[in-house]
């Protein structure tokens, strides 16, 4: 929760400052957009770690070949958790 929550809101309360200073057109237009798709690939990211992709450490591996990719598309449509690394 606290990657999807804080991160975007310390990220984009810095965002706003700057763009307040600057004087940006539709402020809140894109502060919303942006913490919005902040919040979304969070989310994802989140997602996709809690199924032991995403992931380094022992039993991990890099997405770097095409068999890893395939084993990890499974994983994440799947539906199943990994267990998490002792």
């Amino acid at each position: 929760m606290s990657a999807t929550v804080i991160l975007p809101l310390v990220s984009h309360g810095l965002e706003i400052v700057v763009h307040l200073a600057r004087g940006t057109p539709e402020l809140l237009v894109s502060i919303l957009a942006s913490a919005s798709l902040t919040v979304l690939s969070t989310s994802f990211n989140v997602f996709a770690m809690r199924r032991g992709a995403l992931t380094t450490g022992e039993g991990r591996h890099a997405i770097v070949t095409a068999s890893t990719r395939r084993r990890y598309n499974r994983q994440i449509t799947s539906g199943q958790h990994q267990t998490r690394c002792k």
